[in-house]
């Protein structure tokens, strides 16, 4: 069984939830290696950088998790042409020595956070 230490991103998306006051989510190209690190590039986006994308599925998962219990990834591969994607979520939890190490600085980011997450999608017309 292949196990990993999700422990550097837990940590990572602690701190941003914590640095913005804001559910975010991870995001992984994973067609692109950064030149600086010569792996995936990682990126943080937040709830309202993902309602730009009118899809019901990714404001649903970063709108309505608890970013202390809980790190969301979505990797993504576009297709060769670029008219498409394929896009992976991976959910795992947020290990308890991390989550014990912020716990006043989580309650107050958790306070000051919105409390709504309205989902908002394209209509048919």
């Amino acid at each position: 069984m292949l196990t990993c230490d999700f422990s550097p991103l837990s940590d990572f998306q602690l701190n941003r939830f914590l640095q913005t006051r804001e559910r975010g989510a991870l995001f992984v190209n994973a067609s692109y290696d950064s030149p600086s690190s010569g792996g995936p590039a990682l990126g943080w986006l937040t709830y309202d950088d993902v309602v730009e994308t009118r899809d019901h599925l990714l404001q649903e998962s970063v709108g309505h998790y608890d970013p202390s219990m809980q790190v969301i990834v979505f990797v993504f591969l576009p297709s060769k042409s670029g008219n498409s994607l394929a896009m992976w979520r991976r959910k795992f939890p947020v290990p308890e020595s991390i989550r014990m190490t912020h716990l006043g600085e989580i309650d107050i980011a958790k306070a000051a956070s919105r409390k709504g997450y309205t989902v908002l999608v394209d209509e048919m017309r």
